[in-house]
């Protein structure tokens, strides 16, 4: 008899952050963005998020979470503003995917196919015109034709994955993005990349590790997101960046 798996307990709502009018003026001047009553009332009004950038209570526990200097405050703000405004401008058309995996089918469908054609020796066969392509420049134009629909393949592999997303949560994009970001903040900080050590990060008090400073920020960031749905594109950006090492610029913070 087959028991059914327990669902995981839905953690407690985070509640939006609170600071007075002194303690708003002040996080405003280090946002560097001012003037930013547009956006938060749309935040307000999208997420429940009241404001695009920290207060000084959020930044104070990230600081002192991380280690990070003052300087990194700047550069959050700016993650957690392009982050947004990112997720404002990104609206899926929920038959995008569908039309993605259908052509992705048939791609994947004609590549079997073509295959199996240039494996047979009996298409090659036959007389040839001497103005006609050769039997071994048609099998090597095939070849490559079979090149250019993996490649599409994966492209579109790629846009169907980029665009599933769960209900309630940031789509694929912005959120890999601003992990990006903060990893190349804690890069500036203090020369380390993000990753899924259980070593705390080597600075001063600090009480994070790599991993658990990303979810440090976005959990007073974004109300909605969840810590699965972070690991998981957490997961998949480490894997990638990896993969293809590419360096951050040479910037301290």
């Amino acid at each position: 008899m087959k028991t059914k798996k327990a669902k995981r307990p839905k953690p407690p709502p985070r509640t939006p952050a609170t600071t007075s009018e002194t303690e708003l003026v002040l996080a405003e001047v280090h946002s560097g963005v001012g003037a930013g009553k547009e956006i938060n009332k749309k935040l307000k009004n999208a997420f429940g998020v009241p404001y695009a950038f920290l207060t000084e209570e959020q930044w104070k526990e990230i600081q002192s979470k991380a280690g990070l200097r003052p300087s990194a405050r700047f550069e959050l703000n700016i993650a957690l503003r392009r982050y947004w405004l990112e997720r404002f401008n990104t609206s899926i058309d929920p038959k995008a995917r569908d039309a993605v995996a259908e052509a992705r089918q048939r791609l994947n469908g004609a590549l079997e196919s073509l295959v199996e054609l240039i494996d047979n020796e009996g298409v090659f066969k036959g007389p040839v015109a001497y103005y006609q392509r050769t039997p071994l420049q048609q099998r090597e134009e095939l070849e490559q034709t079979c090149e250019s629909i993996s490649r599409a393949s994966l492209i579109l592999s790629e846009a169907e994955k980029r665009l599933t997303r769960g209900r309630g949560q940031p789509s694929y994009g912005p959120l890999y993005d601003l992990i990006n970001h903060l990893d190349f903040i804690l890069y500036a900080s203090h020369g380390i990349c993000v990753t899924r050590s259980k070593n705390r990060i080597p600075a001063g008090a600090a009480t994070d590790t790599p991993a658990e400073y990303i979810w440090t920020v976005l959990k007073v960031a974004d109300l909605q997101v969840s810590e699965s749905t972070v690991d998981t594109v957490l997961r998949n950006y480490i894997t990638d960046r990896d993969e293809h090492d590419r360096a951050f610029p040479k910037r301290a913070l």
